[in-house]
């Protein structure tokens, strides 16, 4: 369309209608406006969802990870402890021992005998 075509039937319109265009333009964009803020903030709390669950899932996996560490830790320290507990007995016995036979030896020495003790 040339320019004096187009320029014609804008002319022919009336200022009121054009208004009205005007305005229903306005509310329009006004109205796209407001879809496009409310997609993105749609968006960012769909991403922001995303980023709790992520981070409940991280602190959920370290939390099994530290439990798993501290059971191992406590596995440790009940072995060491059974095996020092064990360590000790064998002592307490052997030492027990030494005295009974030191006793065993003096009442065999005082009747007269001894333990045999064979020479290699």
């Amino acid at each position: 369309m040339s320019m004096a075509t187009s320029y014609r039937y804008e002319a022919m319109v009336t200022k009121k209608s054009l208004e009205k265009a005007l305005n229903r333009q306005n509310d329009r964009i006004k109205q796209d406006e407001l879809m496009a803020e409310r997609a993105l903030q749609g968006k960012q709390e769909y991403e922001m969802g995303l980023r709790a669950a992520w981070d409940a899932a991280l602190a959920e996996a370290a939390a099994k990870k530290k439990m798993k560490a501290d059971m191992d830790m406590l596995d440790n320290e009940l072995s060491m402890t059974k095996n020092t507990l064990l360590a000790i007995r064998r002592a307490e016995l052997k030492k027990l021992f030494a005295e009974e036979e030191k006793i065993f030896s003096a009442e065999l020495a005082d009747s007269g005998k001894a333990f045999y003790v064979q020479r290699t």
